[in-house]
């Protein structure tokens, strides 16, 4: 079993690009049942300035399951896939955790530390329930809990405090 992330956000491609890219909250379920035709779990975060999938494969190559996933956002949006492979980054496993905790505490947003996100990620994490979402589960529900334990004893939002969540968990 494999956890892959593959995500665009405002740092790796131009704003343009990623409006492209955005899903309406009506789009999401038809591109999760995209995804669902190729891997087991799936999890769709779209916001204005990033779109990731989080998807569980269980037997396939990273490189193949980046592809695939490319491909699916390619068909819906109308973009090609060099240039979605030349705007996108990809993430395995362990990466992915430690990614998505940093997102979900705003540590990778626009503007550091703003709270909306959290509420995007559980938002995400309920529509993908509506299918099947285990493995995903455990993690998008710890990466929404993240916050509470980290940034509000620091007052993040009054005084700006930096933790970087890749070091606190390595």
């Amino acid at each position: 079993m494999q956890i892959i992330l593959v995500g665009v956000d405002h740092v790796s491609a131009p704003i343009a690009l990623r409006e492209r890219l955005s899903c309406t909250q009506r789009q999401i379920p038809q591109v999760l049942h995209e995804i669902r035709n190729v891997a087991q779990e799936c999890v769709l975060l779209s916001t204005c300035n990033r779109i990731e999938i989080y998807a569980v494969f269980s037997e396939i190559e990273e490189e193949e399951g980046y592809i695939q996933l490319l491909r699916i956002l390619s068909n819906v949006s109308g973009i090609t896939l060099p240039e979605l492979k030349a705007h996108s980054y990809l993430f395995v496993d362990e990466q992915v955790v430690s990614h998505l905790y940093g997102v979900a505490c705003g540590l990778f947003s626009l503007v550091p530390g703003e709270s909306q996100i959290q509420g995007q990620v559980v938002e995400a994490l309920e529509i993908a329930q509506g299918g099947r979402a285990s493995v995903l589960e455990v993690k998008l529900e710890s990466a929404a809990m993240l916050p509470l334990l980290v940034l509000l004893p620091c007052n993040w939002q009054r005084n700006y405090f930096p933790i970087f969540i890749r070091h606190v968990f390595c």
